[in-house]
Formats: structure tokens, sequence, C-alpha cells
């Protein structure tokens, strides 16, 4: 009937249906009357168009005809009972009920209520409260609102909740005046749309129709910004720093949208004699521009300091248009740093060897006050009975103090050693507020004088039992003729064993005519074992210590791991146990067996390794895994008569290049490849697999070759070494 209406309403009851050819035209008078000629009020009228717009553009029979109904109760036009829900069946009353209640709620004229948030910072977020507030007061739910935001950005788009109300989160982008328009497209027209046939006819007696159409309702708020206010926090980095070292300040900056760029003021002021003084007026020791683009971390360039004193750091970060800067705080402790002098003290004594009787000095050289003064302390300790015995704790012999005022050298007051012994000097500079303090390794070689001291060493650290070694002993400061009496202890299972007490293996006597080395008379090792010497001056307390390294030699035992092996485990605990072995793989060799520590059976003359022939024996006086250097001896069975294969039965089988895995007992596992394979008579076994020295290797070793029954053991060993992968 009504071109591009696709729903339309008839709204005079027994009058002809309406036609296309009534040519329909829209009613312009601005008032409505019923076909009885009473006039339908405003809200009659506003209700019918509520109601038509929001529930009547639909195909579905039920909810047209409770809208039909609800449209002739607002006419007015309906004889008793011809509109009555309840006549049409169960389903349309529960439905015309809701249709009257919204329409008599929710119909307009409309207004759109948009409350905003206080003032803001740029950057910072406020909810902005949306309405649509029908004529009753009410606020319509489900209402999509179209949004443009001035000064803020905001969404675009909106919709009111169950309650009626949008709310809206804005974020400030620049300062000033913010706006927010609000469009609501889709609200039903206030008053109804009238269309009235105009051929003669059908305008007597045709039904003239309601169209649903809807209105724009449009709204805005307003509000203001305000510029957001930078926050920094700095540090000064490292807060001391040595002379000659550089310095950098780390700025933090927060509050600042990306879109602030500027380029900040930095200053470093100082340097300062006290903290008292630091000022940030006058002229600073360095300026720079640091560039800032936002929130986020920055640093100054570096600076670098040639004088000792406080210094502080100092920003100034500019406005922009939509944030406000910021000086940062003179007095700020994270922004200070102190620079220091890092003295160094090398001292040389006077004398290494004296005479008793003789005086001696320190020279101190320092070097790096950098302009500062300083107080040197010295101390002479001793007499020791050896260098090991040294020690700068407890009562010094001797103390005295040098102010220092620049650097240079100088001597302390000269000290008379009347005691024979070691003595040693220790220098430290105190710490000073501008001086970081520093001072000497107690024991120093170019510290120490030897009043009428003797230094040892053995001949050869492992020899063949049956074997000769001496001691070659050098004498310093003694006189002209000392006599020195010599004393040979040992064998021993093992050097935690070494006790020299008792009867000595060798005792005798050497005469040292004046300064230089004299030897002791060879002594042959009859039998395996640890064997150490030890030497006093006769007449007075200097004496070399007991088990010194230097002084100890070891007679290589042998290592019978085969049938006939009449030797048991062997253990003794060690002073300090290094990382010891755990556990030794060969997954060529399907190799894999635990171990256990072991010491020399001085019965037997042979490394005691553990008679459980699927265990192995580390030698606890050999090196442990991981050592930088020495031999890692590691021993164990090739078979026995009783109970078999051992763990090392397949060790002759290993090739060069092969994989040993060595686990340690605190869980590390090191790896090594093996380099050699040998096999020798067990009385030729080389010493060097004892030894301490050399290139770090692991030796594993076994029993090989045919059995001899004449002896009832194997006649050679296998030996197989291997270093670190």
């Amino acid at each position: 009937m009504v071109e591009g209406a696709p729903h339309t309403f008839c709204i005079d009851l027994r009058y002809w249906y309406p036609a296309r050819a009534y040519n329909f035209r829209e009613d312009t008078s601005g008032t409505l009357k019923n076909r009885d000629g009473e006039t339908v009020s405003v809200e009659n009228r506003r209700r019918l168009s509520y109601a038509i717009w929001t529930f009547g553009r639909t195909n579905d029979p039920i909810r047209q005809a409770a809208v039909m109904l609800y449209v002739h109760a607002r006419m007015l036009d309906a004889q008793p009972g011809e509109a009555d829900p309840n006549a049409v069946g169960r389903s349309v009353p529960p439905l015309y009920e809701r249709i009257a209640r919204d329409s008599a709620r929710y119909h307009g004229p409309y207004r759109v209520d948009v409350r905003m948030p206080g003032s803001l910072q740029v950057g910072a977020q406020g909810t902005a409260t949306i309405r649509v507030l029908a004529a009753s007061g009410d606020a319509l739910p489900g209402v999509e609102l179209q949004l443009t935001a001035a000064g803020a950005s905001a969404p675009r788009t909106a919709t009111t909740d169950s309650q009626g109300v949008a709310h809206v989160t804005l974020q400030a982008t620049s300062a000033g005046d913010l706006r927010l328009a609000v469009r609501a497209p889709g609200l039903a027209s206030t008053l109804p749309v009238i269309y009235a046939p105009t051929t003669p006819a059908a305008a007597r007696n045709g039904q003239r129709v309601a169209v649903p159409t809807s209105q724009v309702v449009v709204g805005s708020g307003g509000g203001s910004a305000t510029k957001t206010q930078i926050q920094v926090a700095s540090t000064a980095t490292p807060a001391a720093v040595v002379v000659g070292g550089t310095s950098r300040d780390l700025v933090t900056v927060r509050n600042a949208a990306p879109t602030f760029k500027v380029g900040a003021g930095a200053s470093l002021f100082g340097p300062f004699r006290s903290q008292a003084e630091i000022s940030c007026d006058g002229t600073p020791f360095w300026t720079g521009t640091l560039p800032i683009a936002g929130s986020g971390d920055y640093t100054t360039s570096p600076v670098k300091l040639d004088q000792t004193g406080w210094y502080v750091y100092q920003h100034d970060i500019p406005d922009d248009a939509n944030h406000l800067g910021v000086t940062t705080s003179c007095k700020d402790p994270k922004e200070r740093l102190r620079v220091v002098a890092a003295p160094a003290v090398y001292t040389v004594v006077s004398a290494q060897t004296a005479e008793p009787g003789a005086q001696i000095f320190d020279t101190v050289n320092v070097t790096g006050l950098a302009g500062e003064k300083a107080t040197v302390r010295a101390a002479l300790y001793g007499p020791f009975a050896s260098a090991k015995a040294i020690s700068c704790g407890g009562k010094p012999l001797w103390t005295g103090t040098i102010n220092v005022t620049a650097d240079g050298v100088y001597q302390t007051a000269k000290v008379t050693l009347a005691v024979a012994g070691y003595y040693t000097y220790h220098e430290s500079i105190d710490t000073g507020e501008f001086v970081r303090g520093a001072q000497t390794r107690c024991g120093e070689t170019t510290e120490t004088t030897v009043v009428g001291g003797v230094h040892t060493l053995v001949s050869a650290e492992v020899v063949f039992p049956g074997a000769s070694i001496f001691d070659r002993i050098q004498v310093l400061g003694l006189g002209k003729s000392a006599r020195i009496e010599v004393e040979l202890f040992g064998p021993y299972a093992a050097r935690a064993a070494i006790t020299c007490s008792g009867a000595p293996y060798w005792r005798g006597t050497v005469i040292a005519h004046g300064d230089g080395i004299v030897s002791t008379p060879p002594v042959r090792l009859a039998k395996a074992g640890f064997y150490t010497f030890r030497e006093r001056v006769a007449g007075s307390s200097l004496k070399t210590e007991c088990a010194e390294v230097a002084e100890t030699a070891l007679a290589r035992p042998l290592i019978l791991t085969g049938r006939g092996d009449p030797v048991s485990s062997v253990r003794t605990a060690a002073a300090s146990p290094p990382p010891q072995p755990a556990r030794v793989r060969i997954p060529s060799l399907d190799i894999d067996a635990p171990v256990f520590p072991v010491s020399i059976s001085l019965p037997h003359g042979a490394l005691g390794v553990p008679p459980l022939i699927r265990r192995l024996g580390w030698w606890q006086d050999g090196m442990a895994p991981g050592s930088s250097t020495g031999s890692t001896l590691i021993a164990g069975h090739v078979d026995s008569a009783r109970r078999g294969p051992g763990a090392f039965k397949r060790l002759h089988e290993a090739r060069r290049g092969d994989s040993v895995q060595v686990t340690t007992r605190n869980g590390q596992t090191r790896t090594y490849q093996v380099v050699s394979v040998q096999v020798m008579l067990k009385n030729k076994l080389p010493t060097s697999i004892f030894s301490r020295r050399g290139r770090p290797r692991l030796v594993l070793v076994t029993c090989g070759g045919p059995f001899d029954p004449s002896i009832g053991r194997y006649r050679d060993n296998v030996v197989v070494t291997a270093v670190p992968a």
C-alpha cells in the first residue's frame, strides 16, 4: 500500500481493507482523529508509534495480532470486547501486556544524557556514562550508540545495558576541552506517520494505515583535560667510581605518552669535598642531552671522572603541549656518586736473608692516590719456624705508620732481628672518604726475610722400591758453619698417615759451611710407601715441618688385581678429601663400576684394591678428577678364581679414542678420551702413574698377560691412559 513500507497497520475498524489502488498519501495535518471524530491524544499517538516500530516489524502472526489489538486500543474506536486480547488465544495476552507496558515506559520524545568524568590528565582514563531517556524519564536498554570523541580516544560504538546505561572509557589525548558526541539512530519516531487513501470512494470508506518509522537522537557531553605531570626517578651508576672510571645515570620516566618527545637537559655537578657542600648552582662539571620518547628507561652518555670527590646528577625535562616537565632534586641521594682513589701498595724488604742481629726495613711504593693523602700502616711479624708457619694474625713484632701525601717511595723504620727464623712485612692503606683501602698479601716472598733459615727439596717425587733418595738443603743466613740433623720417616700407607713420630727410618747429619746447597747421603727405600724428610738446625729452633710435599717421596707400590691377589682393601682417611670419583663407565667395553678410595697395603707393597671384584679402587693420594695437573689413578680386578670376571675384565680391549666417563660424589661427570693402551711387566709399572705433576690424565690399571702358576698371579699390568676430552 505504501511504497517502501513492508509493514503497515490499519487504524480504522469496520472500514474497507487498504489496497494499493487507494493511492495513499501521508497525512500532514498534525492531528489524528478516529472515524468517530474523537481526537487521539498525543500520549496515545506516542505509545502507538513506539509499539509499531519496536514490535510491529515482523511477519509473526501472533506479534502482528498483539500489535494490531494495541493500535485499536490507542485509537479508541473498538466496540466493547472487540479489541480484547483474551479473545484471540493464549499466546497473545502476555505479549499484549508487554507491548502495553514497554510502550507506556519507553516512548518518545527522547533525549541523550551524557555525563563526562571529572578533569583528566593527558594520558589518563576516565568513564563517561550515557543514557537514552524516554519521555517517562526511564533509560532505554539495548540502544546501539555511535560515538565521536574530540580531545580523547574512545570506542566508536557502545550499547546501553539492561539498566539502560552505557559506560564508555575515555583516554585524554590532548590538554584542553574534551567532547563526546553521541548519536542514537534507531529509536522509534515520537509520533506515528499516518497514510490516508485519496481516491474518492476509499477516502470515505477505506482504512488509514500507520507506518513504523524511526528517528535519530543526538546528544553530547563536555569536559576538560590538563597536562600530565611527568614522573622521573634516576640513579647514578655505579655509586662509587675509581678515578679515571666512567659514570652514567639511569633515568626512568613515567606518565609520559609515546607522543612525548623532548630533549632533556642532563647535568653533573662536582666535585665537592663533602656531601654537605653538594649544590646544583654554578657551572656543571658536565652537561648533555638525553632524548626522551615516552615512558621508559634512559641512560646518559658516559662521563669520565679524573678528580676525587662527591658529584650529583640533575635533569631538566621540559613541558610539551600535553605534559608538565620536571627538574629533578639536587638533594636526591640516589643521584650522588663518589669518586675515590684506588691506590696500590708495592713493598720490598731490604734483605731476604740476614744473620741474627741484622737490621731490616721495608721499601713502600704507593701509586694511584690521585692527589689524596693516606696513612700506610706497616707491621712486621715473626719469628716463624718455617715459611709454612707464617701468619699475619696475632701481635706483630713491630708496627709503624707512614703519612703519605702523594704517590712515591717511602721507607719504614729499621728493625733489629735478634732471633733466627722467618719474618714478613705486611702493609695496608687506611680507607678514607675518597681513598679505597689496600693491603699487601701476607707472606709474600718479596716481603719475607729468613734469619738463619733452611729450604729443602727431596730428590724425587716417585721412585721404584729399592731405589735411593736424598734431600737437597739450601742454607741461608746460618753463619759460617751449621750442623743440620736429618731424619727420614716411613714407610706410610698414605700421606694422611705420616706422623714423624717414633724411630725414624734413617737418621743422619750434614754440615753446612756457609750459605749454599748441601745434600744428604742417599737412602735406599726398601719397601713401597710414603717417606718424608725432616731437618733441624742444631742449637736453634729452626726445623722443617713434617710431611711437607717438597720433602715427601713415594716408593711406588705394585698393582695386583687378578687371581691370587693377597691384598685386602686399604683406606686411610685423607686430611681434606677432594671430589672423589664414584663411578667409571666405558660404554664401548660395557664397563660400569663403582669406585672407592684406597691406600697402599704396606705388608704386601701393593695398592689395596677392593676385594669385591666388581668394585674399583681410586688411589686417594693421587689427583682427583678435574685436577689441573697429575694422574688420577683407578685400579680394578680383571677376575678372581672364586668370583669370576672382575670390573676391568675387558679393559685390555680398550682402543685409542674410546670415551671414559668418571662421575664424582658431588654429581659431576667428566669425560676422558683414551690415548694409549700398554701391557707391561708388573715390576716395570712406571712411576709416572703415581705422579701429581705434569698434564692432567686418567690412568686405569688392571692385570693382564699370562697367568703364572708359580706365583699364583698374572705376569703383567694393563695400563690405559686417557686425557680430558
